[in-house]
C-alpha cells in the first residue's frame, strides 16, 4: 500500500477530499510540507480532468512541480498526469538578465502549448502556476494555433513558405543553431531549434515536401534517430503589430522597434498593443482550482506590482501603476472555476473549513533519507560522513577529496640511499606534511 492510499485512509482526508471534490469554495487546514502533496494528489485523483494549482511564488511553483512530480512517481500515478510550470516574467530582467528572461519565455510557450492543446488521450494536463502568471494577458489560442507549425514527413511545405512561417513566428536565421528560437538553411537542410525547449531537429526536403524528420545535436550539429513529427512553436507571446496601431504609448527606443515590426523582449511591457487582451485560462480548461496559502499569494502579488511600478519609474515610463495593473487581465477565467483553498495552520477561517486532524503517520523510508543528504552535501559547502551509525557534518576545504575512501593503499619500491626501502605511501604524505 503507497503513502498516498494510507493518506486516503484517514476519515477526515475521506470527508475533506468528497466536500472539496465538489469545488463548493471549501477551505481545507492545516496542510502543510507532505501533507499538502499528497492532499492535492489525492483530490486531484478524485476530482480527474485537467488540474490547475495556484501557489504563492515563482519558488513555490518549481518545488511543487518537483515534489510532486517524485509523489506521483512513488504512489504508481506515473503517466497519469503532465505537470508543467507556468512561470510569470520579470519586468527587472529586461535589461539586467535577458538568459533568465529566454528561459522564462521558453517556459510559458512550453506551458502555453500544453493550455492550448486538445488532449483526447494520454495523460492529463496539471498546470502549476502564480496568480500574476495566470492572469498575464498573452497570445489568444487561435492566433497560437495559427503560428505554430507542426512538421510531418510527406508533408508538403515549399521551402519559401516554411521559412516564411518560422520567421513569422520569431525564429531567427542563424548560420547555425545554438539555442530556442534560431533556425538555419544549407541547401536542402533545415535546422531547427523550436521555441518551447523541445530538441532540435534536422528537416531534409526533398522538392517542396519533407523527406526526413531526425533530432540534432547542437554541439555535434550531427543527426540522430528519426522522428515521425516536430513542432515549433511561436517565440513569443506577443506579434509584431498591425501596420493600423498606434505606438505613441511607446516608450522612445521601443517605438523604433515595433515600427520596425520587430520582435524584442519590452514588448511584454505593451500586451494591448502586440494583441494580448486577456489571460490563457478558460472556465472550461480545467476541472477544479486549488489554490495553495491564498494569503500569502495576495502578500506577494502586492509586492510584485510594487516592484514593477518602481523599475517603470525609474525607466522613464509614466503611469507607472496603471501601466503594471495593466500587464494583467482583471478577473479572468480561472475565477470561475470550482476552487477549494488549501491553507498552512494557522490561517484565518473561509468558507468551509474541514479541519485535518489527526493526520496519518508519515513514514520516511531511509533511502530518501540518504537521497536527501547526497543533495544537500553537494549543493552546500559541508560534506556528511557516517561514523558508527552517526551522521557528522563537517565543513568542507579546500582541496579535500569528498568521496574517497581511505583504504590502504599498496607499497611503493624505492631506493633510499642506495638501500632498498618499502615505504607506505600514506604514510610517507604524512612525513613529507611533517617536515
Amino acid at each position: 500500500m503507497s503513502l498516498l492510499d494510507r493518506f486516503r485512509e484517514n476519515d477526515s482526508v475521506s470527508r475533506a477530499l468528497t466536500e472539496a471534490s465538489k469545488g463548493a469554495s471549501a477551505s481545507v487546514s492545516p496542510l502543510d510540507g507532505v501533507a499538502l502533496l499528497l492532499f492535492c494528489a489525492a483530490l486531484a485523483d478524485e476530482c480527474g480532468g485537467d488540474i490547475l494549482t495556484v501557489v504563492p511564488d515563482e519558488d513555490s511553483v518549481a518545488l511543487f512541480e518537483r515534489d510532486m512530480s517524485s509523489l506521483i512517481e512513488q504512489s504508481g500515478l506515473e503517466g497519469r498526469w503532465d505537470i508543467v510550470a507556468f512561470p510569470d516574467y520579470d519586468v527587472c530582467e529586461i535589461d539586467t538578465a535577458p538568459d533568465s528572461l529566454r528561459r522564462r519565455r521558453a517556459a510559458r510557450v512550453r506551458a502555453l502549448r500544453a493550455i492550448y492543446a486538445p488532449r483526447p488521450n494520454g495523460p492529463r494536463l496539471w498546470l502549476v502556476s502564480t496568480e500574476d502568471a495566470l492572469r498575464r494577458k498573452t497570445m489568444p489560442a487561435a492566433r497560437f494555433a495559427e503560428l505554430t507549425a507542426v512538421l510531418r514527413e510527406g508533408d508538403s511545405w515549399p521551402m519559401e513558405e516554411l521559412v516564411g512561417a518560422l520567421v513569422a513566428a520569431g525564429y531567427q536565421r542563424r548560420r547555425s543553431v545554438e539555442r530556442e528560437g534560431e533556425f538555419c538553411v544549407r541547401g536542402g537542410v533545415i535546422d531547427i531549434a523550436p521555441a518551447q525547449g523541445d530538441s532540435p531537429v534536422r528537416l531534409e526536403m526533398s522538392g517542396n515536401a519533407i523527406e526526413e524528420i531526425r533530432s540534432l545535436n547542437m554541439e555535434t550539429l550531427r543527426s540522430g534517430e528519426r522522428l515521425r513529427e516536430a513542432t515549433a512553436c511561436p517565440c513569443h507571446e506577443m506579434e509584431p503589430a498591425g501596420e493600423d496601431v498606434s505606438f505613441d504609448s511607446l516608450r522612445r527606443d521601443h517605438r523604433s522597434l515595433a515600427e520596425r515590426r520587430a520582435f524584442f523582449d519590452a514588448s511584454i511591457l505593451y500586451p494591448e498593443t502586440f494583441g494580448c487582451l486577456s489571460g490563457p485560462a478558460r472556465p472550461d480548461a480545467f476541472s477544479i482550482l486549488m489554490r495553495v496559502n491564498s494569503r500569502r499569494a495576495s502578500e506577494e502579488t502586492r509586492r510584485r506590482r510594487e516592484v514593477a511600478s518602481v523599475w517603470l519609474q525609474r525607466n522613464e515610463f509614466t503611469d507607472t501603476e496603471e501601466m503594471a495593473t495593466g500587464f494583467y487581465e482583471r478577473g479572468g477565467g480561472a475565477d470561475s472555476l470550482p476552487s477549494v483553498s488549501l491553507e498552512p495552520a494557522g490561517a484565518p477561517a473561509a468558507g468551509l473549513r474541514l479541519p485535518l486532524s489527526p493526520l496519518p503517520p508519515l513514514p520516511i523510508s531511509l533511502s530518501d533519507i540518504a537521497a536527501r543528504i547526497r543533495e544537500e552535501s553537494g549543493r552546500a559547502d559541508v560534506f556528511v560522513i557516517k561514523i558508527q551509525g552517526q551522521a557528522r557534518t563537517i565543513p568542507r576545504r579546500r582541496g579535500h577529496n569528498v568521496g574517497k575512501s581511505h583504504e590502504r593503499r599498496p607499497q611503493r619500491r624505492i631506493l633510499h640511499r642506495g638501500r632498498d626501502v618499502r615505504v607506505h605511501r600514506r604514510r610517507d604524505v604524512q612525513a613529507r606534511a611533517r617536515r
